[in-house]
């Protein structure tokens, strides 16, 4: 445990978070009117800097992003005892990991092709997209990490 003493006199504004996402602010010199857009202004800065993907704290989720070109889903070559999927222009999916989009939705593979496609089924709904307009409209996807099948 580090324990620190705050000078209040030394420091207008102090702001605390706790690991359980407590928050407390202590400005004994400084009106809350002003403490509060003085934070509206942090938070500006922070949205504007923050990347394009979801993010949990304490942690940037790991990305395997793929390319910005088209997956080519004709042609691509399913191995069903790997797991994995080739799409047309040569990438490999691992159909056995789940997947997250930038919207921090999770995929997994159902099982079943659509027009030699993998079908992806959204872990919370259950919604059923093609892998690569999933990874069109919602893309990229990444593996998640950890995740048993």
């Amino acid at each position: 445990m580090n324990i620190r003493l705050i000078d209040y006199d030394e420091h207008p504004i102090v702001v605390t978070i706790g690991r359980d996402m407590a928050v407390e602010i202590i400005n004994p010199s400084i009106c809350d009117g002003v403490t509060a857009d003085l934070l509206r202004k942090i938070a500006d800065q922070l949205d504007a800097k923050h990347p394009p993907y979801p993010c949990r704290p304490g942690s940037e989720p790991e990305r395997h992003e793929r390319p910005a070109e088209p997956l080519h889903p004709q042609g691509g070559v399913l191995d069903a005892l790997g797991g994995t999927w080739t799409d047309g222009a040569g990438h490999t999916w691992d159909l056995t990991l789940m997947w997250e989009d930038v919207t921090g939705e999770r995929w997994r593979w159902n099982g079943r092709m659509a027009q030699s496609v993998p079908m992806m089924r959204e872990v919370r709904t259950g919604e059923l997209t093609p892998l690569d307009a999933l990874r069109f409209i919602s893309g990229p996807i990444t593996p998640v990490r950890g995740e048993q099948p």
